[in-house]
Order: structure tokens, then sequence, then C-alpha cells
């Protein structure tokens, strides 16, 4: 008898296992036609969105939506991308990358709700610079444009694959230059201040500060915290 109810019991509880797995795939397979469909909306209020917040021009590929390449992650693929410097006095553009990634919490965009959460950069250079007037490449950002426009921006997580980092002040004579294998950043980069903490390998190309190189060709390994303040522009290593 025990026996018997035994085997009732674990009949009943695939039975609810196999409801519920079939609603998952339902809802899924629901949210990805969905998103499919609206591939063009999703690309539109994406670039709109980043039109919105950026001072500079940014030049791209074709865009491709996808919610495979980046799983657990949708995403948009923005190929052979180039954003310009801030500033006009420099050459050089501030990030050129074979491929950006714009991630979306998975579960928010099946229900049509698009929330940016994590930016991916894979291949390609990141210059960080400042002019002799101490003016910078990288104000890029703004706080124009209406609240509502279809996506949330709340970025906690950038991460950087295959790229080369440089920096250099003509102000203070400073010219550092990386070799970035793989860097993941977290943090509430949409707040004015807030801590990001910084975890990945380097490889340290040259590190000049006057005429001196104080370092070159070292493979650094980073964890630590920086506390960034973009108010008034101050940076700060908490660990």
């Amino acid at each position: 008898m025990l026996q018997l109810t035994v085997i009732v019991i674990m009949r009943t509880l695939n039975k609810i296992a196999i409801y519920i797995f079939v609603i998952i795939l339902v809802f899924f397979i629901a949210g990805m036609v969905f998103m499919k469909l609206n591939e063009e909306k999703i690309i539109n209020l994406t670039i709109g969105k980043i039109n919105e917040k950026i001072n500079t021009k940014i030049h791209t590929g074709k865009i491709h939506f996808s919610v495979f390449e980046q799983f657990p992650f949708a995403s948009l693929k923005l190929p052979n991308v180039i954003i310009k410097s801030s500033d006009k006095s420099f050459k050089e553009p501030l990030l050129k990358a074979d491929v950006l990634y714009l991630n979306f919490i998975l579960s928010d965009a099946i229900q049509g709700n698009l929330t940016l959460n994590e930016v991916s950069v894979v291949h390609g250079k990141l210059n960080i610079n400042y002019n002799k007037q101490g003016i910078s490449n990288f104000n890029i950002f703004n706080n124009k444009g209406p609240a509502d426009s279809g996506i949330r921006i709340l970025l906690d997580y950038l991460v950087l694959k295959n790229i080369v980092l440089s920096y250099t002040d003509a102000q203070v004579k400073q010219d550092f230059l990386f070799q970035i294998n793989k860097m993941a950043l977290s943090g509430g980069f949409q707040d004015d201040i807030f801590d990001a903490k910084l975890k990945g390998n380097f490889l340290t190309k040259h590190f000049i500060l006057g005429k001196d190189n104080y370092i070159s060709e070292k493979e650094i390994e980073l964890n630590t915290v920086l506390n960034v303040n973009t108010k008034n522009n101050k940076y700060r290593f908490t660990q």
C-alpha cells in the first residue's frame, strides 16, 4: 500500500514538472517570437535612447538582435563601432571596436520591457586622453531627453575583451598603454557617485611619467574597488 502511494505521488510530481516545463517553454517561445517580430522597434528604441544621452557621433555597421550570442542576456550586436571623441582637438576616436554588445535582462525583454544592464566590448582600442588645456576626450554623456522612451538604462556591468587601452595626459606628461585580455567592471554606472569593482588581467606595455618609463611588458592581475565621483572628476581606490 505504501509503495503504491509513493508511485502515485511520483507520477503526480512528474506531471506537475512536465506542465511547468511546458508552460515555461511556451512562454519562452512566445517571448522569442514577440522579440523577433519587434526587432526593428527594439533597435530603434535603443539607438534613440543612446542618441539622447550621447554628445558625440557613433558609427556602426548593421545592427543585429540576438537572444543566443550573449545568453542569458538578449543583446544588440553592433559591429565595427567607432565612437568619436567629445572634443574636436583629438584626432583619434574615443573607442574603435570590432564588436560592441548592448545586453538586456532577458526575462524583462520577453515581457516587452527593455532594461539595458550590461555592455560588452570585444577587440578594439579605447583612448582616454587629456590635452594640454586639461580638456578630456570622453565627456560624451548628457542628461537630455525624455525620461520615458520605452527603455531603461540601469547599466551596472562592463566587460572588455582584447582591448588596447591608451591613457595620456599632456598637461602632466603621463602616457600609459595597456593590453587588456579580459576586464570586468561592475557598479552603478548611471549614478554620479559609485564604487566600481574591477577584476581582470592585462599587460602593461609602458607606464611613462615625464620622461621615464617605470613599467614595461609586465603582466598584472587586478581585483580592486575604485570609488568614482563624476561630479568633481575624482577617482580613488578603496581596496
